[in-house]
């Protein structure tokens, strides 16, 4: 059996006018500019602002995707995760899950509960859930970590059909790997990571990146899927040497890949509080990178023709 989500998987972000509500015509664009590069689409998930989505507009957004001729036929994924099992269980019930294929899941933050306290959440959600669960396993924002042992066993479950990997920890990644079984769903969660861990097993992607250039990035998955390494690698560059990826991340997620999309035109830089808005100087940083990302795409496509 294939695993559920394969390729290049866009974590989209969710736009939003001055006034802090969404920004449908700039998420139109958005969908355009993405569908034609990308396999897959996480909508509402964290780089989407899920903190601060009600549930109406995750649905609202979820629906406006399902309309749109770009991503026709193509899975769509919701975030849905929160440090509150019960909570979780009650928006599962309330959520119609129509044109679903699964559900992102982030580990629980802030509460710091043990592996088992995170095997059982994970595997009650999977129970309830009507579509399958994603496990979205970051550390760095939750301040826990979901290791090789407890990936293992969540992959028994009938229900949990993959893991979103973004611990940046490439031997943590490759024991998963071999404890999986081979129609389990292995992504990438990190971009700047990303080739090596298709390398290394992975069958996908959901990266912030392909917000901005999802053509390019969508080249290098499928060149690192299909075991052109080196290919990957130079595609990989050519964003990764004007440090794009690690300016986007500068003041915070979705704060730079939306500074980003303002300087592509695509929506504004606007993000709802607590998070602010990027800088000025960060701004400026950005939309140069971008300029040098896309011009070093066009040679690259250039000496491919």
């Amino acid at each position: 059996m294939r695993p559920l989500l394969q390729g290049s998987g866009v974590a989209l972000v969710t736009p939003f006018h001055a006034d802090l509500s969404i920004d449908w015509a700039a998420f139109d664009r958005l969908l355009a500019h993405t569908g034609p590069g990308s396999d897959f689409a996480v909508i509402a998930g964290t780089t989407g602002e899920s903190a601060t989505l009600r549930h109406g507009e995750k649905h609202a957004l979820l629906q406006a995707a399902r309309r749109h001729t770009a991503w026709a036929g193509k899975p769509l994924v919701l975030g849905l995760g929160g440090n509150d099992t019960e909570a979780l269980l009650a928006e599962i019930a309330e959520t119609d899950f129509a044109g679903v294929s699964a559900i992102l899941s982030v580990t629980p933050y802030y509460n710091k509960p043990s592996i088992r306290g995170l095997v059982q959440h994970y595997q009650m959600l999977a129970d309830a859930a009507p579509v399958p669960v994603i496990i979205y396993n970051v550390p760095g924002r939750t301040g826990v970590n979901l290791g090789a042992a407890a990936v293992e066993e969540l992959a028994q479950h009938p229900n949990i059909a993959g893991l979103k990997e973004a611990s940046a920890d490439l031997m943590q990644w490759q024991h998963q790997a071999l404890r999986v079984p081979q129609d389990f769903c292995l992504l990438a969660g990190d971009d700047g990571l990303a080739p090596a861990m298709l390398a290394l097993g992975g069958c996908g992607v959901i990266g912030v990146m392909p917000n901005v250039v999802p053509g390019l990035f969508g080249q290098m998955v499928r060149a690192a899927r299909a075991g052109h390494i080196a290919e990957a690698f130079a595609l990989h560059r050519s964003y990764l040497k004007p440090n794009l990826n690690d300016a986007l991340y500068a003041e915070g997620n979705p704060v730079g890949i939306k500074a980003a999309l303002e300087a592509a035109g695509i929506c504004h830089a606007t993000v709802r509080p607590p998070l602010a808005e990027a800088s000025a100087g960060l701004k400026a940083t950005l939309a140069q990178m971008l300029e040098e990302v896309n011009m070093q795409a066009q040679a690259l496509e250039a000496l491919a023709g």
